[in-house]
């Protein structure tokens, strides 16, 4: 195994880890204080109210699944889809709402997502600018 090899299964164990705690920790929250958690999509102001109780279970499933999920070979790309639509759903409901003018809202775990993602993709640029020489020995000795 090359130690570029290594590092790309050490950052994809790394992603599974970051994206299992963030949607558990995500899905804890809102399991403890489901009432809550109904109250803050209404304060978004974008699900009919007869939807808010049917919506808050699908997200907490979802965000279990993406727990799960990411571990089996079988669900791995299915779970890593739903994360992403997810996070993508969360960025459009607080960015309708700044739109809006409201920045009084429950952001929820999205600002933790947000950090971790932005830490992933600095771990991963370190780790690529450190595996450089690996990967021109992999060229054929061109470095680019």
């Amino acid at each position: 195994m090359t130690a570029m090899t290594a590092s790309l299964g050490l950052l994809g164990l790394t992603c599974q880890l970051f994206l299992s705690f963030v949607f558990g920790a995500a899905a804890v929250h809102k399991l403890r204080d489901a009432k809550a958690f109904v109250e803050t999509l209404r304060d978004y102001q974008l699900i009919p109210s007869p939807l808010l109780g049917p919506v808050s279970a699908l997200v907490i499933g979802l965000e279990v699944f993406v727990v799960f999920g990411l571990w089996p070979v079988s669900l791995r790309t299915e779970a890593t889809v739903t994360a992403a639509a997810l996070l993508v759903s969360y960025a459009v409901a607080i960015g309708v709402n700044l739109g809006r003018g409201r920045r009084e809202l429950d952001c929820g775990v999205v600002a933790l997502a947000a950090a971790v993602v932005l830490l992933l993709c600095y771990w991963s640029f370190e780790r690529l600018i450190a595996n450089q020489p690996a990967l021109a020995r992999l060229r054929g000795g061109r470095a680019e």
